[in-house]
């Protein structure tokens, strides 16, 4: 390996370290905020419920079906697994919704069931990280993740601010979906190479298709 290649993967790694440590230094200043302003009870049903919720729908897909999407011989087999993660965590947050719609009540109930809306939104974007992954675009992938986080994290102050305080919940709510929103966008980020053919497609919300 030439010394230009290791150069440049440094410089990679080095500023996409750089980039996340930046975004959690700055989503963490508006979690404080968000903390200060909605209370330490709201804010933890939302950390710990609501959180743990969305990382149990999406686990299957980014823990399961991504890592072995990732190793596949051929970009469709890839793409195949990537696209079946999404369908799975998206059957996962209507089944969690429906437990979530009974389960809780009044405001907490509506916040679980967009909780479980935000995380299926969130799953379109997996086969796009995939596809990048497997062309290590890091730097791309860390570019699309800050800019999602600090805008779920901006969304979050200002509409904790707004709210009343008894409809504090649906301030994380806005966030996470903006965070879903976010890494859907990362089409138009460049997360997938060009020469796959990767287009963006509407469908209520946007999500990643390839063709080729």
């Amino acid at each position: 390996m030439s010394e230009q290649v290791i150069e440049s993967a440094a410089k990679g790694l080095g500023s996409s370290v750089a980039l996340q440590i930046a975004s959690k230094l700055v989503t963490f200043g508006m979690r404080v905020a968000i903390v200060r302003l909605l209370g330490p009870q709201l804010f933890a049903f939302s950390e710990v419920q609501m959180s743990l919720m969305i990382s149990l729908v999406l686990l299957p897909a980014r823990e399961g079906l991504r890592r072995i999407a990732i190793r596949q011989d051929t970009d469709l087999q890839s793409r195949l697994l990537a696209t079946s993660g999404t369908f799975l965590s998206v059957f996962l947050a209507l089944f969690t919704a429906i437990v979530n719609y009974y389960f809780y009540t009044d405001e907490q109930s509506t916040a679980m069931v967009f909780s479980s809306v935000a995380a299926a939104i969130e799953s379109f974007s997996e086969p796009a990280v995939v596809n990048a992954t497997r062309r290590e675009l890091y730097k791309a992938i860390s570019t699309v993740r800050a800019v999602a986080l600090i805008s779920s994290g901006a969304v979050g102050v200002v509409s904790a601010y707004v709210l009343p305080q008894s409809q504090g919940v649906y301030s994380i709510v806005l966030s996470n979906l903006t965070y879903g929103r976010r890494e859907i966008l990362n089409c138009r980020r460049g997360l997938v190479s060009p020469s796959s053919q990767t287009r963006c497609t509407s469908l209520g919300t946007r999500s990643c298709s390839s063709s080729g």
